[in-house]
């Protein structure tokens, strides 16, 4: 199994919603003592415990299949062993769900895994952040730099989404 949290890389993207996939992944990691490392030929930040791969894409939101499809190939893993945990407007802050296929639902990460896998097929964690305020376009909300104190709170909500990795690995 491959589990693959999506945000974006820079500093400037550290503590925005659009992280929460990664943040989780991350989380998940030092807390189960998985160490991740640079793969440059992956593209990604990379670990392995009991069988499966952990990987944090080292590209931009809108070019992480790249890096998900790399580390697919790599480790020979099909898509429908695939979990790829993000961010999700469509969810109250603090909901977790898991789903295999869908849409994309306009979130860029997901179609770029999707192009890049070339199909739909694949597992999702997906971690709520709620809708943009109604003057708010949904770039600018997922990519606003919260701040230490709503950061930790969004983390706090999400960390459900911890359990459902534990459930699946």
């Amino acid at each position: 199994m491959l589990i693959v949290g999506l945000g974006n890389i820079g500093s400037q993207y550290a503590q925005t919603r659009h992280n929460i996939g990664k943040w989780a992944v991350l989380q998940y990691c030092q807390e189960n003592n998985i160490d991740l490392s640079i793969n440059k030929k992956l593209k990604a930040m990379v670990g392995k415990k009991a069988g499966h791969v952990f990987a944090i894409p080292l590209l931009y939101m809108n070019e992480s299949g790249l890096a998900v499809s790399l580390c697919a190939n790599w480790f020979d893993i099909d898509p429908e062993e695939i979990v790829v945990v993000h961010d999700e407007f469509d969810l109250d802050v603090g909901d977790i769900r898991r789903k295999t296929g869908g849409g994309s639902a306009g979130h860029n990460g997901i179609k770029s895994v999707e192009n890049h896998l070339k199909t739909r097929e694949f597992n999702r964690i997906r971690i709520g952040i709620g809708k943009p305020p109604y003057s708010t376009q949904g770039a600018d909300y997922a990519l606003k730099e919260l701040g230490s104190n709503k950061w930790a709170d969004l983390c706090e909500e999400s960390q459900k989404a911890l359990d459902l990795i534990d459930d699946l690995v």
